[in-house]
């Protein structure tokens, strides 16, 4: 999945940046980094940015895995404290076992340079030298990478180098795609679970849903109770026709878990969704709780599209104006529903039922 390699390539690139910075600051401010006679003292610069590159990729990719697994759903419900003491101890252990093997490597390459009584007068303070610079910088830069993984989280994909570089700052205009997701016949679901077994539908629902959020390049905007906001700029939005797929394969998901879904809730959740393109104004509201807000036509019609599947009997409703910017695919059925005036417009939009041929076919 595409979460996983970004979320690898993202700790891989940022640990290399880290230990190369790391690299030159003790080059240049500190008389090279080697201590003592530990280290070899006629490595060039270059030799020991490989090496610290490579030792970057393998604490990257380390580390990329921990996150992985404490992103399972069965971490889900624990506090943040928790998550983030779990993490703090995994690293530790990781981040231990790449120094130890360093300084074994470093001591093999070096052990004819180095005088026999002097291994062990000199050999103790050394390494608890090295340990604690390489130690702290790295838990430091480890919990600088957390923070920000979970600002991505807070602030959505997509928003949080925006909201940082001040992009949204003042009103800009944007071309958008909008899909809003709701639960079908969520009422009576919310009447016959209760209020906790319901919340905990959601959560699985939207747990699935999260899954494929990468892999169409899409943003969400808000969550408003059963209810999910994706965004799209137009141009990734029908790219590959990602605003399209993005529905019908979160409708897979849901049915792949049918038999989880019915064993723990009685039921197999349907959802129904409406897509729009138009241009919206996107800028940052809030001091306190700061978000991206969208206001325009474009996000409000799609709203109105959605409320009307249930009327046309329909899971997908969509804009004409889609349709004008991509070639559907043949195993996609596209029906016309007719011009519809919505609530709050004077002009009537074309709109159209979409519905694969094949429903059991996966995208």
């Amino acid at each position: 999945m595409k979460f996983k390699n970004k979320n690898f390539l993202f700790q891989i690139i940022s640990w290399i940046i880290a230990y190369n910075l790391f690299v030159l600051v003790f080059e240049v401010g500190v008389n090279r980094w080697a201590i003592d006679n530990i280290v070899r003292e006629d490595i060039t610069i270059w030799q020991q940015m490989t090496i610290f590159s490579i030792v970057a990729v393998i604490i990257g990719s380390l580390l990329g895995i921990i996150d992985s697994y404490v992103a399972k759903k069965e971490f889900r419900n624990h506090s943040l404290f928790y998550l983030f003491s779990l993490k703090f101890f995994l690293y530790f252990i990781s981040i231990t076992i790449i120094f130890i093997i360093l300084v074994i490597y470093s001591i093999s390459m070096n052990y004819n340079r180095i005088q026999i009584d002097a291994i062990e007068q000199n050999l103790r303070a050394a390494i608890i030298r090295i340990y604690v610079v390489f130690f702290i910088y790295s838990m430091v830069v480890s919990l600088l990478i957390n923070f920000i993984n979970e600002m991505k989280k807070k602030f959505g994909p997509g928003n949080l180098l925006p909201l940082f570089l001040g992009k949204y700052s003042n009103p800009v205009v944007e071309e958008r795609i909008f899909l809003f997701i709701d639960l079908k016949s969520s009422t009576t679901y919310a009447e016959e679970l209760g209020h906790i077994k319901y919340s905990l539908l959601i959560q699985d629902c939207f747990y699935e849903l999260n899954k494929i959020i990468y892999d169409y390049e899409a943003e969400i905007y808000q969550y408003v109770g059963d209810e999910v906001v994706i965004t799209w700029k137009s141009e990734i939005g029908l790219r590959k026709l990602n605003a399209i797929l993005f529905f019908f394969s979160f409708d897979h998901l849901i049915r792949e878990r049918k038999d989880y879904f019915k064993f723990n809730y009685g039921l197999l959740p349907e959802f129904k969704a409406g897509l729009n393109m138009g241009t919206v104004t996107a800028t940052e509201v809030g001091n306190i709780k700061r978000e991206i807000a969208y206001h325009g036509d474009a996000i409000n019609t799609a709203a109105r599209i959605q409320s009307l599947c249930n009327q046309y009997n329909t899971n997908f409703l969509t804009s004409e104006n889609i349709f004008n910017r991509i070639e559907l695919p043949d195993s996609f059925e596209k029906i016309f529903i007719g011009s519809v005036t919505l609530k709050g417009k004077s002009i009537p939009v074309k709109l159209y039922s979409l519905r694969e041929k094949t429903q059991n076919k996966k995208l």
